[in-house]
């Protein structure tokens, strides 16, 4: 499958297959088979990820819902919700040719003013930039790693 590229994660295997000329990709989150773009292959890596290797439950991921913003329809790629309906992180997956820029994550701020997750995460497989909302003093913590479940459940603003 020519969207199968390495990326900058452990390689999950995932259940592909061509149907009618186009390349297919299990969801196991979604339980559904969805076209596979390069876009959807990191995203399907980076959420085989973060529940296998740092412990975010299945029944936590939600994934493209649309949400409007002043007026206007929009998706986002993911998010991770914790207790009592607290929203933990946005994510947002890029294909990997694609360079993370500060268009990109001001778009996942700007999606993030209406769902006002804890933490941000954007990724396109090669480079993940995750960061922290700090509320107190109105500014974003660019942390080093991606956190495990249990760290975003414990962080309190």
């Amino acid at each position: 499958m020519k969207h199968c590229p390495n990326l900058n994660l452990p390689r999950f295997e995932c259940a592909v297959k061509t149907e009618n000329t186009k390349d297919l990709i299990f969801d196991v989150f979604r339980k559904k088979w969805l076209h596979l773009t390069p876009e959807e292959w990191v995203r399907q890596q980076l959420l085989m990820y973060l529940h296998h290797a740092l412990g975010y439950p299945m029944q936590n991921i939600v994934l493209e819902k649309q949400i409007e913003i002043n007026g206007l329809k929009k998706r986002f790629d993911a998010l991770i919700t914790g207790p009592k309906g607290r929203i933990l992180m946005l994510i947002e997956c890029k294909k990997p040719e694609i360079e993370l820029s500060e268009k990109s994550f001001l778009q996942l701020a700007h999606y993030n003013s209406f769902v006002k997750a804890e933490y941000l995460l954007m990724s396109n497989g090669m480079r993940h930039i995750p960061c922290r909302i700090d509320l107190k003093n109105n500014k974003l913590d660019f942390i080093d790693h991606l956190p495990e479940f249990l760290e975003l459940e414990n962080n309190t603003r």
